[in-house]
């Protein structure tokens, strides 16, 4: 009850709750003729269910399966005969704009595609690796299920495929996330230290928002972004991963040995991970925390602090191409300042690699551009001015990172 995702659920009145339900309970009810049903009910209501359609197929459910898409068609057509406008307009293409629903960058989207996104990978690219690591994650997260539910446990079977819907759908926001809940206390309550840990790791981050508790000790862009993104890489995991409870019941159906210790291993590589994040900064666009200010904004005495009015601001045109100070705060660095005549493109590049973000150059007074922006840390940040022709005309390196002590 105190995880983000319930709270979410009660806070805005949505209605995941009831679809997790749905398919939890077709996905480990015993047979019947029935079965298949309430999956189908449920991915006429969202439709990432329909992954339990092919768990179904896998595990040799036919029937299951069969009744499951029939009652989806049915519930289709049924709302064509009640809404035709409306169900003819989403089909026919609403369906596949999923921007609709908001930012699709944001941290509220803990999906792959969010963290894609987040990573700021280019836009010709971005759909084919999505796509790839999806069916690499699907398939691994149903061929685990179909391992669990002949080992006799359905419950994690039904979801663990539940968790790769979370984690392969374009848009995960945060009340969509009741699967990894229920993962991280099936987690908690298996046996084994290793696996205890591993969920009540999940479960504090479905309860806290990691990035925000952890800002002090996250210094650097790569851990950042780890934090950020704890819910969408712990639903990922769990896919690849499969509660571990295959390998679990295997050793338990073998001889009588000495008890293994893995737990050890798994402390060391976790570590390992953390280390690889923490000394490798990610790139440009993978900084969460990111953000250029427009015009509306210029009144903001918190994001436009170097200089207010004309008069004022045109004393900072010193003939510098860049004229700027730093504000520091508790888990972000503000840059605001003015350019000259001569300066055609301000870029900000947040981390070694990637695309460079573009800074708005805003004519907020007669004869005074001024800009203003916000980024995690400026340990790597690089600011760079260009002409109009594209030549570089200077570059700020040591005076950002000086921000990060100011």
């Amino acid at each position: 009850m105190v995880t983000a995702p319930v709270q979410s659920n009660l806070r805005f009145g949505q209605v995941s709750i009831f679809i997790v339900l749905m398919a939890l309970l077709d996905g480990m009810a015993p047979p019947s003729r029935t079965r298949g049903l309430l999956v189908g009910v449920a991915a006429a209501i969202k439709l990432t269910p329909l992954l339990f359609v092919l768990y179904f197929l896998v595990c040799g459910r036919y029937r299951d399966a069969a009744r499951a898409l029939a009652t989806f068609v049915a519930c289709g057509a049924l709302a064509l005969a009640i809404l035709p406008a409306e169900s003819l307009t989403y089909w026919a293409g609403t369906v596949t704009e999923t921007s609709r629903i908001g930012n699709l960058a944001s941290l509220g989207n803990q999906s792959v595609h969010g963290m894609l996104l987040r990573l700021g990978l280019d836009s010709g690219a971005l759909p084919l690796v999505w796509v790839a690591l999806v069916l690499v994650i699907c398939a691994l997260a149903v061929l685990r299920a179909r391992a669990l539910s002949r080992l006799g446990r359905p419950g994690h079977a039904a979801v663990l495929v539940g968790c790769a819907t979370v984690a392969a759908s374009p848009v995960s926001w945060t009340h969509h996330q009741v699967w990894t809940v229920l993962a991280a206390m099936l987690l908690v309550g298996s046996v084994g230290v290793t696996r205890k840990v591993a969920g009540a790791l999940l479960l504090a981050s479905m309860v806290l928002s990691l990035g925000a508790v952890l800002a002090p000790v996250s210094m650097r862009p790569g851990v950042q972004f780890l934090f950020e993104n704890a819910r969408a890489v712990g639903a990922v995991a769990l896919c690849v991963a499969g509660f571990g409870a295959v390998a679990l019941t295997a050793n338990r159906a073998q001889p009588a040995r000495s008890p293994r210790r893995g737990w050890p291993r798994v402390a060391v590589a976790s570590l390992g991970a953390l280390a690889f994040f923490a000394v490798q900064p990610l790139p440009a666009g993978a900084d969460p925390t990111f953000k250029a200010y427009g015009l509306p904004d210029v009144v903001n005495s918190r994001y436009f602090f170097v200089c207010r009015g004309q008069v004022e601001c045109a004393r900072y045109s010193t003939g510098a191409p860049v004229t700027f100070g730093t504000r520091s705060e508790k888990t972000k660095v503000r840059v605001n300042g003015v350019v000259s005549e001569q300066v055609a493109r301000l870029d900000y590049h947040s981390a070694p690699g990637g695309p460079p973000r573009t800074i708005p150059l805003l004519a907020a007074y007669p004869g005074v551009r001024t800009f203003s922006f916000r980024s995690a840390t400026m340990a790597h940040g690089r600011l760079i001015a260009y002409a109009a022709d594209g030549r570089a005309l200077a570059r700020y390196d040591d005076e950002l990172a000086a921000a990060v002590g100011t």
